[in-house]
């Protein structure tokens, strides 16, 4: 009895740790329908500011550390707080006079004294409530990322989380399967789907599960080329030795569960999510051949990596697969009416150009120039991250989400010369991850969805995480090495820092 007692009381001490709550919040996020209700991002806010509570009483005397970008970041939070708070008719002129000149207009139809100058506090946003929920959101994510940053400390730590995503993946891949055979019209074959869609596995839409998978691909292919050599000579791969490796059984599983993955991503129909999957991995291959210095055979692996998924959707969901392509092949871009909704989306913008019209406030203010999907149709969203950022954020709200992409890019790039190999491919199978997300927003809508965006943030994480690792293994290493030994390697090779 004594000894149950002990161990419940190391596992509830265990789990009353800031790490499994992110890990918690990190597998749980996907399978809450993305977390894109209100209710799924404040039970997510509440879990993340939990583990921060804990973590704060918990912290020891260590240094406080932020990765790229991460003060563009708060910036952007700053100033989505200031999209919804109360401020008086002149501040809202000076800022955004089409939100005075709207204001006015409302006021004018509910019976407002003529002749009186309109006087109310006005929030910049058109729709202050779901501006706060983004708010709420983009806060999450940002003590996220903070905390895993934070917590993080060891490459075996981030092999874990890096193992935990590629299972996640695999699970929700297999879910969505399953479902599909089984369809009964239901999400979890109990929830009805009010408002359409075209579901795959928890999520309503698949384009935005195909989102969520094709960023676990590169950085999983990132993971097992750091980790496991494969050989392509038909000597040593069909040699007793290659098969007797203790890693083998453990490599290739690792390399299934990432195929059925990208089965996930095919399955998805859609132009941009399999486009931003195979040009992830392009660019991966492309990247690896300019770095790396010991074989140029690895860039091929990932050609027969694409291959091979092709040849796995083709035998699984073949009928969607065709689909997909037939859709690719045959429909122009210009025929459809996502072109038509970012023309008039621009024309929004002009009307908000500084503040734009609030997080939140698309489809509120759409309206104002719409001409497609007459009648009652829903327009929700620009169907492009970047343009609805545009439109609802303005260009105050593009600069710095702009310059945090940058900065985490740059500031990572110009780092990899200095790292060792292992944890260069291991960081440029994060950098794909990043750019897949990043390409797939070009032409579908993300930001909406929590569990997204947190797999998002998390590579970014994980790369400049990887990066700082492998530097201060560097420096920590010369530091050991005698000075006649440091000078040389100074001279040849450039200094560590």
């Amino acid at each position: 009895m004594i000894l149950l007692k002990m161990t419940l009381k190391k596992i509830l001490k265990d789990l009353l740790h800031p790490k499994p709550i992110l890990y918690f919040v990190f597998i749980v996020s996907p399978w809450l329908f993305g977390a894109v209700e209100h209710w799924a991002k404040q039970f997510l806010f509440f879990c993340i500011l939990l583990a921060f509570v804990m973590w704060t009483f918990q912290k020891k005397e260590e240094n406080i550390r932020f990765f790229p970008g991460f003060i563009a970041g708060i910036v952007f939070l700053f100033y989505l707080f200031f999209q919804i708070i109360p401020l008086p008719p002149q501040v809202i002129s000076f800022f955004s006079p089409k939100r005075l000149e709207l204001a006015k207009t409302i006021s004018s139809l509910t019976n407002f004294p003529q002749g009186i100058e309109f006087s109310s506090p006005l929030c910049l946003s058109l729709n202050p409530k779901e501006s706060y929920f983004y708010l709420l959101e983009f806060s999450a994510l940002a003590l996220y990322a903070f905390l895993l940053y934070q917590l993080l400390s060891s490459k075996k730590e981030i092999s874990t989380l890096i193992l935990t995503m590629i299972v996640n993946g695999l699970a929700l891949t297999l879910f969505g399967v399953i479902q599909r055979a089984t369809f009964n019209g239901k999400l979890y074959w109990i929830r009805e789907l009010t408002q359409g869609g075209d579901p795959f596995g928890p999520y309503v839409l698949r384009t935005h599960m195909g989102g969520l998978l094709l960023m676990i691909v590169p950085i999983g292919l990132g993971f097992l080329l750091s980790q496991y050599s494969f050989s392509f000579s038909k000597e040593e791969f069909f040699s007793f030795r290659a098969n007797s490796d203790k890693d083998f059984f453990k490599k290739y599983l690792f390399l299934f569960f990432l195929l059925v993955i990208s089965t996930g991503v095919l399955m998805s129909k859609s132009r941009g999510v399999i486009g931003s999957f195979l040009f992830s991995l392009f660019l991966m291959a492309i990247i690896i051949t300019f770095n790396e210095t010991k074989s140029k055979r690895l860039s091929f692996f990932l050609f027969a990596f694409i291959f091979s998924a092709v040849l796995f959707t083709l035998w699984l969901p073949s009928d969607l697969f065709l689909e997909a392509t037939e859709r690719i092949i045959k429909t122009p871009v210009n025929e459809e009416a996502r072109g038509k909704i970012w023309e008039e989306s621009l024309k929004l913008w002009k009307l908000f150009p500084l503040t734009g019209v609030g997080l939140g406030g698309f489809e509120d203010a759409f309206g104002l120039v719409r001409t497609v999907f007459p009648g009652p149709h829903r327009v929700a969203h620009a169907e492009s991250d970047y343009m609805e950022l545009l439109v609802e954020g303005g260009i105050v709200g593009v600069i710095p989400v702009m310059i945090f992409i940058s900065t985490v890019i740059i500031a990572n790039s110009f780092k990899l010369k200095t790292i060792d190999e292992k944890n260069k491919k291991l960081a440029i199978g994060a950098l794909s991850s990043f750019f897949a997300g990043l390409f797939q927003g070009v032409a579908n809508f993300n930001m909406s969805l929590m569990a997204n965006m947190l797999y998002l943030v998390t590579t970014i994480v994980i790369l400049s995480k990887v990066v700082e690792l492998a530097q201060q293994k560097a420096v920590d290493s010369l530091q050991k090495k005698p000075m006649a030994e440091k000078i040389l390697s100074r001279y040849f090779h450039g200094s560590v820092q």
